[in-house]
């Protein structure tokens, strides 16, 4: 009986060793829909084509305070979580990815989340979009942006396991977030030298 006893008890704890929190990465209103801007204002859904924008879901241990967002460089104190979505034509404007488990995230815990998005031509995986980012090799083409900072409790806890907590609620992301058309670093260049030129104008005066 000991050792029947003994081998569930290894069992269940490699299961647990093994088990993964789950969220559902998806938009479920029009409250929390994805936009973009051109740079001149223009702003739009995501959705124009299916497949042209992707999503990557960041985490951060929970601490019960208050965490900042990402930051352009570095881009080190978030943790890719593994979870990709792209937008869909079925959803117009917001996230489709469905329900996804997230490796080391315990089920039933509490994780901070933070949503990036992309425009497909910088990659179609964060780590690509990632380093264009950090090394500020963006174009005018180049859409990129990030949710507000949320935290939600994963899905997965319990016997049978429970069903995926959604990141889009009012503890999670609280809503959209836009897609920012980034200048050609020839364009930066400019408007630096023109503000150069400005300053060196107002001195000989």
């Amino acid at each position: 009986m000991k050792k029947i006893l003994t081998i569930l008890a290894i069992a269940t704890s490699v299961t647990l060793g093994y088990s993964q929190g789950t969220v559902n990465f998806t938009t479920i209103a029009s409250s929390y829909l994805v936009s973009t801007n051109d740079g001149v204002g223009d702003v739009g859904g995501t959705a124009t084509a299916a497949g042209s924008y992707y999503y990557a879901l960041l985490t951060q241990t929970y601490t019960g305070a208050a965490s900042s967002t990402i930051n352009a460089n570095p881009l080190t104190t978030w943790t890719f979580s593994g979870a990709m979505a792209t937008n869909s034509t079925l959803r117009a404007g917001g996230i489709n990815g469905g329900s996804q488990a997230i490796a080391g995230w315990t089920p039933g815990s509490t994780a901070y989340v933070e949503i990036v998005g992309w425009s497909a031509d910088m990659g179609t995986t964060w780590a690509a979009a990632e380093a264009l980012i950090s090394a500020g090799n963006l174009t005018a083409a180049d859409f990129w942006g990030h949710s507000v900072v949320g935290y939600v409790v994963s899905g997965g806890a319990g016997t049978p396991p429970g069903p995926a907590n959604t990141l889009f609620t009012a503890n999670g992301i609280s809503g959209g977030f836009q897609l920012t058309n980034v200048p050609e670093p020839t364009t930066i260049a400019l408007i630096g030298l023109g503000g150069l030129g400005l300053a060196m104008i107002r001195r000989r005066k």
